[in-house]
């Protein structure tokens, strides 16, 4: 009984981020049960999301045994199994082809920072380090946006931001991307809020 007392309420999608995420392309229910599942985390929903796109049941309500998780109160234990944004970014970076030595070189270079050794080892070294007198650079919004910052991660997403970035003209054959479109939407919002 004082279990029962000690549930915590499962938390309920956040209206924007469903509407962030459904505009990345991903369907409305995956979305949901995802921000649900990490409890609008919108980078780990997003990670969920894709770590899941082949499940059968990806886009069914969720389970019981889901939603008893997810009333069962975080322990300390619990927190510390869950595997943390820096493990996540490593397993994805190597997952790319990277090897543990260059990954190990490129966080040497960029002091530990996971976004900016993937920058590096894709080859962008000015986003990798980017100049400290510029603390409000586009780039540094980009990096502060979470959804942008795992969209980034798809290495087909973040070639066509590299190529736009290059030649701005380029952004109109992305547009009507399904997968870059919608990134590209939330670049133009992040960039409109950084000026």
């Amino acid at each position: 009984e004082e279990a029962e007392e000690a549930e915590v309420d499962v938390p309920e999608a956040a209206p924007e981020l469903v509407a962030q995420l459904v505009d990345f392309g991903f369907p409305e229910p995956r979305v949901r049960k995802a921000l649900v599942l990490r409890r609008n985390d919108p980078e780990a929903a997003v990670e969920w999301m894709l770590e899941h796109a082949d499940d059968a049941d990806v886009d069914e309500p969720l389970t019981e045994q889901q939603m008893a998780e997810l009333r069962r109160p975080r322990t300390a234990a619990s927190a510390a199994t869950a595997p943390s944004t820096n493990e996540t970014m490593r397993a994805q970076i190597l997952e790319m082809g990277f090897t543990e030595e260059q990954l190990d070189d490129a966080l040497r270079m960029t002091r530990n920072n996971y976004t900016a050794a993937m920058h590096y080892l894709l080859g962008d070294e000015a986003a990798a380090a980017p100049p400290p007198s510029a603390p409000n650079s586009f780039m540094q919004r980009i990096s502060g946006d979470p959804i942008v910052r795992s969209a980034l991660m798809n290495p087909r997403v973040y070639q066509a931001v590299q190529a736009i970035m290059r030649d701005p003209s380029a952004a109109a054959q992305f547009m009507d991307d399904p997968e870059i479109g919608p990134v590209l939407r939330q670049l133009q919002s992040v960039f409109a809020r950084s000026i």
